[in-house]
């Protein structure tokens, strides 16, 4: 994934330095919402469009125009494998989709920086800086061969980053299996050599929940056993699990399952007596 990530990133210099082409990435907001943190900083630099006339747009107060329109793209770009488009600030840009296995458009390369006409809802925002941008599109040959690559690295980029998201996860979970009642973030960290961001994220894009959710929902389950099983007291039940709020953990316990903790225990025979009464029954 190293090497990967090199590549991308020499390929956005190349494309930059050597070809004099303005490109940039610009994900959906559901796949942005799944990168890594590590991923967002390594491809932040390509994340924008840095003509300076495009950056005076964005910074001028025109920003939410340009996630209107970056948004609109996503959509067009179904189906395609290639957009031309002016954007509402006179910009024309060649867009180029990066797709999951699926076909589904997680985002697209922009070769942007060039001039479009005024109309139809395009305005110039300044007419200096809209001057340096240039009159002549690259030949549509050379961007056809050379983007297209980009995008593919960029999809298997965040496909093995998936896949090793999933699988660090899944290597956490089985620790927090047997250690989950009195666990803390710091430690978590600690074990796995990982930021605090870093944790943090990976129970949002894989469970969908917090680490302290997820930890939660473990404790909830020992309690119902415990409920079941002898005769502690609610409280000492909640302590027992790694809650040190008995009121909390009740009204956890409430929301997740529609039910007191004594009522649950109340209405749920304890553990082995299904089998006693199917044994005597016969």
């Amino acid at each position: 994934m190293k090497k990967l990530i090199t590549n991308v990133q020499s390929y956005f210099e190349y494309l930059g330095q050597h070809l004099r082409l303005f490109c940039s990435v610009h994900f959906t907001e559901d796949s942005y919402s799944h990168l890594s943190a590590h991923l967002i900083s390594v491809l932040s630099p390509h994340m924008t469009h840095n003509h300076p006339y495009c950056r005076f747009v964005k910074e001028s107060g025109h920003h939410k125009r340009c996630i209107k329109n970056q948004r609109y793209i996503h959509a067009s770009l179904e189906g395609k494998d290639i957009l031309e488009n002016t954007c509402h600030a006179c910009v024309r840009e060649l867009l180029y989709p990066i797709r999951s296995e699926q076909k589904r458009v997680r985002g697209f390369i922009a070769v942007s920086a060039y001039c479009g006409t005024e109309g139809d809802g395009q305005t110039v925002y300044n007419h200096y800086l809209f001057s340096t941008l240039r009159a002549t599109e690259p030949p549509r040959a050379l961007t056809d061969t050379l983007i297209p690559p980009l995008c593919m690295m960029i999809e298997h980029l965040i496909d093995a980053e998936e896949e090793e998201s999933e699988s660090e996860f899944k290597r956490i979970a089985a620790y927090l299996a047997e250690n989950h009642t009195h666990v803390t973030l710091e430690e978590l960290c600690a074990h796995f050599k990982r930021s605090r961001s870093h944790i943090s994220h990976l129970f949002k894009s894989n469970a969908g929940l917090s680490l302290r959710g997820y930890c939660n929902d473990l404790r909830l389950l020992d309690a119902k056993v415990l409920l079941q099983s002898t005769d502690l007291s609610v409280s000492e039940v909640a302590y027992e699990v790694g809650f040190e709020d008995a009121s909390y953990f009740i009204k956890l316990f409430r929301e997740k399952h529609g039910i007191s903790p004594r009522k649950f225990r109340g209405i749920s025979p304890p553990l082995g007596k299904g089998a006693e009464s199917l044994a005597s029954d016969g």
